[in-house]
């Protein structure tokens, strides 16, 4: 017997979009072409966890990818198999979208990487300046 798939009735965006969404980087758009569907509903969630909270990394379980986060602000996740987020988690990681830093036996910690600023780049050269000083005294 074949089992029927159940859809429910879309309601329509709310009119009022500044109160129900989150704000999207309009910088992705030009780089769908590249990500797979599964890739984009994965960057979704995380965006949705990340940028949607006000945060640049948030840890998250494979089952939330799955099947959501219960609670206050319930939602019902990517709907795809573990496999495939496995497989989309890892392609946006090699297309450097994401770093991901796994911990055994624990949700792993999806960070957004960021562009770099004047600020970062001033600090990285001063980082790899101490490194050489630290070379010379060992």
């Amino acid at each position: 017997m074949k089992k029927e798939k159940v859809y429910t009735d879309f309601p329509g965006f709310s009119r009022y979009y500044h109160k129900n969404f989150f704000i999207y980087p309009h910088v992705l758009e030009d780089y769908w072409h590249i990500m797979s569907g599964s890739e984009q509903k994965v960057m979704d969630f995380i965006l949705r966890r990340t940028i949607g909270w006000r945060k640049t990394a948030d840890s998250i379980s494979l089952g939330q990818f799955q099947s959501g986060v219960r609670g206050r602000y319930k939602n019902t996740g990517t709907g795809l198999s573990v496999s495939q987020i496995r497989r989309a988690i890892k392609g946006l990681e090699e297309k450097g979208f994401i770093r991901v830093i796994r911990v055994k036996r624990r949700p792993s910690t999806f960070e957004l990487v960021m562009e770099k600023t004047e600020w970062d780049r001033i600090n990285e050269k001063a980082f790899d300046a101490f490194k050489e000083i630290k070379k010379w005294k060992a």
